[in-house]
């Protein structure tokens, strides 16, 4: 899993969309992130945010810089298309280590069963 850190800038429209459906997509879209500024326009709304996002590795990748392609349509898969996103800018990528969901004891004390007999 990585861990994305960047800005960008939202453009929509709300006679399309309300701000109840943009805040939920973007909780649902990010860890967390910060409004830094919003403008409205009539029924045009710019929304510049700065956020930290998990994405998952992808093998077709080798190094962090290759991933600065893929953040763009992650991103534009978790909102709907006529919402435009410009500039997208990457501060930083880095690995993120999340810990598995504990066990239940059942399964624990199934698994340590099977090591100690040998099956």
């Amino acid at each position: 899993m990585l861990q994305i850190i960047g800005e960008t800038t939202l453009y929509f429209k709300t006679d399309k969309f309300s701000m109840n459906l943009v805040q939920s997509r973007l909780n649902d879209a990010f860890e967390k992130f910060d409004v830094l500024e919003h403008d409205i326009y009539n029924d045009n709304h710019k929304l510049q945010i700065k956020f930290i996002m998990n994405m998952h590795e992808s093998p077709n990748c080798r190094s962090f810089n290759d991933y600065i392609t893929y953040v763009l349509p992650e991103i534009k898969s978790r909102f709907p298309w006529q919402i435009e996103f410009r500039p997208l800018i990457i501060h930083k990528i880095t690995k993120s280590y999340q810990s598995l969901q504990p066990l239940n004891k059942h399964m624990t004390a199934f698994i340590n069963n099977k090591l100690n007999n040998g099956d």
